[in-house]
């Protein structure tokens, strides 16, 4: 599908129109006076001359593409770039129809629209690979045996509250299971204490 806005007058059209060409298909979807003509009102031959401006470059000085901007990853669909974050943590920009590799890492949630939305989840995953090492050095204990029957186990983790903007420990059940699980309390708080600018990255505190 491709949009197109009418630079001149025409018969029964008006310039700024905005006309969408879909399948060999022709329609228009707003008009200039902000209104939706139905397929009734619209002339045939009227529709008949677009397709043809649109088809034959010869007419293309009488309309100009209309290029969206996706709102959203779901949205690329053939074309426009996007951003993705390799194995070295990098930023990498691609073209969806020049590169390989989209719906997969589509499905590992490693797609981007923007660089700035890109550059946040790479702070983001630089942030939990410094706590995980501090968890490492510090060998503070995680619950990590979730094949057991864990239902009446207790566990430790560090919450976010919106409406404070503070980061807390929490006591939770293991039947709630939600990011880092701390086994001890005391390991939990000195985490929060000394990364505790990582974990504002990890939960978009406000500074």
């Amino acid at each position: 599908m491709k949009k197109f806005k009418l630079l001149k007058d025409l018969p029964g059209a008006k310039a700024w129109d905005i006309i969408v060409y879909e399948d060999w298909d022709v329609y228009f979807e707003e008009c200039s006076d902000n209104t939706t003509p139905s397929f009734q009102t619209v002339d045939e031959h009227l529709l008949w001359i677009l397709e043809r401006m649109i088809t034959e470059l010869e007419y293309n000085w009488w309309l100009e593409e209309v290029e969206e901007t996706p709102k959203s990853i779901y949205e690329l669909k053939n074309r426009g770039a996007y951003f993705y974050i390799n194995d070295r943590w990098e930023i990498i920009d691609v073209d969806w129809l020049l590169w390989s590799g989209f719906e997969r890492r589509l499905e590992m949630w490693n797609v981007f629209l923007t660089e700035e939305e890109a550059e946040k989840e790479l702070r983001k995953r630089k942030a939990l690979a410094r706590i995980k090492r501090w968890i490492w050095k510090n060998k503070a204990l995680l619950w990590l045996n979730r094949d057991e029957d864990w239902t009446y186990h207790w566990w430790y983790r560090v919450a976010y509250y919106k409406d404070t903007n503070e980061l807390e420990i929490i006591l939770e059940t293991a039947m709630t299971i939600d990011g880092i699980m701390f086994m001890y309390k005391s390991d939990a708080e000195r985490c929060l204490v000394e990364c505790k600018k990582d974990w504002g990255i990890l939960f978009d505190l406000k500074e």
